[in-house]
Order: structure tokens, then C-alpha cells, then sequence
């Protein structure tokens, strides 16, 4: 987790990846367990400079 911000009663997680390679499913999978363990009311935002492999896409969607 590389921030977290919190207003207007919503809470935004945010992890941000600096990788040569599009970011694949496990990191992105391990993200959402993390954003899934807080209050309903969380949401997270992940960035990765080298964008995301079609497994991350599909596991980002739900």
C-alpha cells in the first residue's frame, strides 16, 4: 500500500507500480483482498506505468 486518502466519508487505498512489464493477475488479486478486508465504503486505485496484462483487466472487473 503506497497511500491511503480520506474524505467525503469514503476511503481510497492506492498502490502505484513502477514495472517494465505489464502488471499481471497476482498483484492485482492480492490488492483486492486488501481493499475487500476494509469498511464497505473503501475503494482502491492501483497505477502501473506499464499497464495491465488481459488476466489483471478481467480480475479488476468486478
Amino acid at each position: 500500500m503506497d497511500g491511503a486518502v480520506y474524505a467525503d466519508g469514503l476511503s481510497r487505498l492506492i498502490e502505484c507500480k513502477h514495472w517494465r512489464e505489464p502488471l499481471d493477475f497476482s498483484p492485482i488479486a492480492k490488492f483486492k483482498a486488501r481493499v475487500e478486508r476494509r469498511l464497505a465504503a473503501t475503494i482502491g486505485l492501483l497505477f502501473c506505468v506499464s499497464g495491465f496484462s488481459l488476466p489483471a483487466l478481467r480480475e479488476a472487473r468486478v
